[in-house]
Formats: C-alpha cells, sequence, structure tokens
C-alpha cells in the first residue's frame, strides 16, 4: 500500500497530463482492500467488453507509472516490470547464496540438499520471438522488455558462473 500510495503521490506532483492520466487510470483500475490482514491494492473485476477495451488501452500507462512498485509486501525484488521468472531465477540463487555461507549441511529445499544452481535457456532460430508474446498484446512487446530479458539473460550467465 504505501509504495502504491507514494506513486500516486510522486505522479501528483507531477502534474503534467500524462500523470493526470495516469493517476485517473490508477484510481479507476485499483481499490484498496482493508478488510485484509494487511490492507492492499487489489485490481478490480472486468464487468463488461467495454472495461475490458479500456483497460487494454490504460494497461501501458498503468505499468509504466507503476514501475519498480513492489507488488506484495514482504517479497523482495516481486515488482512491476519484472517478470515472474527474473524473481524465481534471483531468488533462487539469493536462496542458494544464503543458505549454503549460512549452514552448508542445512542448505536444503524441503528434503532436498541444495548443492548447486543451473538453468536453462534456449534461442529458437528462424521463430520471430514477438510470437511468443501475443498474449500480453502486441503493445506490451517493445524494445524495454526486450532489454530487461537480455539483462537477466545476461545476470543469470554471471550468477552461475
Amino acid at each position: 500500500v504505501a509504495d502504491f500510495d507514494e506513486r500516486i503521490h510522486q505522479l501528483q506532483l507531477n502534474k503534467s497530463k500524462s500523470s493526470r492520466a495516469s493517476i485517473s487510470a490508477l484510481q479507476h483500475w485499483y481499490f484498496q482492500d482493508s478488510n485484509s490482514r494487511e490492507s492492499v491494492y487489489c485490481l478490480r473485476n472486468l464487468q463488461n467488453e467495454e472495461e475490458s477495451s479500456r483497460f487494454w488501452r490504460d494497461l501501458r500507462s498503468i505499468v509504466e507509472s507503476l514501475e519498480g512498485v513492489s507488488i506484495q509486501h514482504g517479497i523482495t525484488g516481486m515488482a512491476v516490470g519484472r517478470s515472474i521468472t527474473e524473481w524465481e531465477a534471483r531468488y533462487a540463487h539469493s536462496l542458494q547464496t544464503s543458505l549454503s555461507s549460512a549452514n552448508p549441511a542445512a542448505s536444503r529445499f524441503g528434503s532436498f540438499p541444495i548443492t548447486s544452481m543451473g538453468w536453462v535457456y534456449r534461442r529458437f532460430k528462424d521463430v520471430d520471438e514477438n510470437q511468443f508474446a501475443k498474449s500480453a498484446g502486441p503493445e506490451m512487446v517493445d524494445l524495454h522488455n526486450r532489454h530487461r530479458r537480455e539483462e537477466l539473460i545476461e545476470w543469470m550467465q554471471q550468477a552461475s558462473s
């Protein structure tokens, strides 16, 4: 909640037309649920086809406005603009590193000992990579996302060497 509220505050200070549009979109699509153990912001459900169209129009603004905002309190590194794959890779690496350095004998994931970490990476030849992200909508497949993916691959190569 604090990260979301802080981002709204930052947008309000900006006072640009795009910031006002972003605030409007965020306030339209998110509501604060204070009935949970910790108050959280929730994305509201789509009610009809018209709302669905509006959501897809607003999506880029929402994602750009919330870039870097924590998705869930208490989970470091899970933020808007990062893929779940990135979070999983970084979490697995931090788990192995922290457990191995603290107590090698206790380095376990459930009943499995953590002795090493590996990763699998494939590149498909003669395939348009945009075809793998169609469900996100073509407007979300852009150079920024490709750059993030390449940064993650580079980090994973360095972390595993």
